[in-house]
């Protein structure tokens, strides 16, 4: 009886202790399609209205929609660009870095167009390039919440392989907060901060281990460096945060023995000291049990001869208020020949992996989210979104409506086809704690189709695209002390 008594306990305090949420659905609307959403950018917000950035024939348009997807209003400017580098949101004016780009020349413009329509453009570098065979390459981001915006050009001179890198802050208002050339080594990934740093960040395996390369400018520290890690080599990584004086980073790893990058053994975690210059901690987390059957939707074995998965993609990685986190899938095609000899090709993603790392370097926790979702011909709506706020990171997607309604990696998953009625679901990991499971909508016709970092939650049905929030509700339970 005693044992009874202690199992309903736990399942009261479990209860109580589930985040219970409300989904706040708009209007579907048609006044804005869903590839104008996927490929626009979300510049910010104005008047308690959305501002969406898009290219149009000879330029750029804004567009303002309010929480049920009408157009409010919009504003178009013409300019000649090659390449949207980064855009934010100062009052009623989105502020563009553009690049505008010739054989010999290459321009870096900082443009600005207000909701009314006004529009300025004024040349924030320009870069000559003698020879033919000159390359300049160019690197733009926006800090989280969009105070700064940065470019980083590297111009490589072919005559005498001489590279010169420059990298510049803009505020919100387009104003040069800084600009400044730095002693540079390799790197495909920047990061800027709230604070105004620019981080970047690159990797190179070589006999040795694997080096880390960090570039980090600020208004008054110019500093380089390159780190060798004892470790497996690694095949994706990226930039996940820069807490303090740390810049943090995940990849996906393979055995160094094995020379083949396609099978993946795990994860490695690493934060780089920008005092330093110098990796301060890393840790490696190799694929378990669960983490192998979660990727490949199996059931839950005792036993695996190998703890390894191929066909891993990384799906996208987030800061956090103590770090970050990465998440991969398994996506693949499924390729089966019918007996009149017609190919038919099925786009998997099987499986979510998340890894968190904190400051220290290390992996700050581990969770399995089940995935089984197909889409014939296309992989265009095999869409999942990843997000983050504060401490929260949150994971959106369209599952079965036959899996489960709680959080539960022990089972498999059913198999979701894009498209077809699915429940619309969000997970959410609390720094470290288990996965809390919310069912937005039962037996949707909507598919999830992005999420901001406000948090609101685009989807689809046909033509028609729907805006969503979520009210967090703490449902709690009140605890009533058994009898004995």
């Amino acid at each position: 009886m005693k044992r009874l008594i202690i199992i309903a306990m736990m399942l009261a305090a479990f209860t109580a202790s589930q985040a219970q949420g409300h989904f706040n659905a708009g209007k579907e609307s048609k006044a804005v399609s869903a590839d104008a959403l996927e490929k626009g950018t979300y510049v910010g917000r104005y008047d308690d209205n959305d501002v969406w950035l898009n290219s149009v024939r000879k330029g750029w348009r804004v567009t303002v929609l309010n929480r049920d997807l009408e157009v409010v209003q919009t504003a178009e400017m013409e300019i000649k660009a090659d390449r949207l580098l980064a855009a934010t949101m100062n009052g009623n004016t989105a502020t563009l870095l553009l690049s505008s780009e010739d054989k010999r020349r290459t321009d870096v413009l900082v443009a600005h167009l207000s909701l009314e329509g006004e529009s300025t453009v004024d040349t924030l570098d320009t870069y000559q390039l003698p020879n033919r065979k000159d390359k300049c390459m160019l690197w733009g981001a926006r800090s989280f919440l969009g105070n700064y915006m940065a470019v980083v050009a590297v111009r490589q001179f072919r005559d005498s392989s001489e590279y010169v890198s420059t990298a510049y802050l803009v505020s919100s208002r387009g104003n040069m907060v800084y600009g400044r050339e730095f002693a540079m080594t390799s790197f495909d990934q920047m990061l800027v901060t709230d604070d105004g740093r620019i981080a970047t960040l690159g990797i190179e395996n070589t006999d040795a281990g694997v080096d880390v390369m960090v570039n980090y400018v600020s208004s008054n520290v110019n500093s380089t460096g390159r780190y060798t890690m004892d470790c497996d080599p690694i095949r994706d990584v990226r930039l996940v945060n820069v807490v303090g004086n740390r810049l943090l980073g995940i990849g996906t790893t393979y055995a160094r023995k094995r020379h083949n990058d396609k099978v993946i053994n795990g994860t490695l975690t690493f934060a780089y000291d920008l005092d330093s210059n110098k990796v301060y901690d890393y840790e490696a987390h190799n694929f378990t049990l669960e983490d192998v059957n979660t990727l490949y939707n199996n059931y839950f074995k005792k036993k695996q001869r190998h703890l390894t998965a191929e066909n891993v993609a990384v799906l996208g990685s987030v800061p956090t208020s103590y770090g970050g986190a990465m998440a991969i899938t398994r996506s693949f095609v499924d390729m089966k020949s019918t007996n009149d000899g017609v190919v038919h090709h099925t786009y998997m993603n099987l499986g979510i992996h998340m890894v968190g790392v904190n400051v220290e370097g290390k992996v700050a926790w581990v969770y399995n989210i089940r995935c089984n979702d197909n889409q014939e011909n296309s992989n265009d709506d095999l869409r999942i979104g990843l997000s983050s706020d504060g401490d929260n990171i949150y994971v959106y997607k369209n599952e079965s409506r036959k899996d489960p309604a709680e959080y539960d990696f022990m089972r498999v998953a059913k198999a979701q086809k894009a498209g077809k009625r699915g429940n619309l679901v969000r997970y959410r990991i609390s720094n470290g704690d288990i996965p809390e499971k919310l069912v937005l909508e039962r037996k949707s016709k909507h598919a999830f189709l992005l999420v901001t970092d406000a948090q609101e939650i685009f989807t689809v049905n046909g033509r028609k695209v729907r805006r969503g929030t979520v009210s967090e509700i703490d449902d709690a339970v009140e605890e009533v002390p058994a009898e004995e």
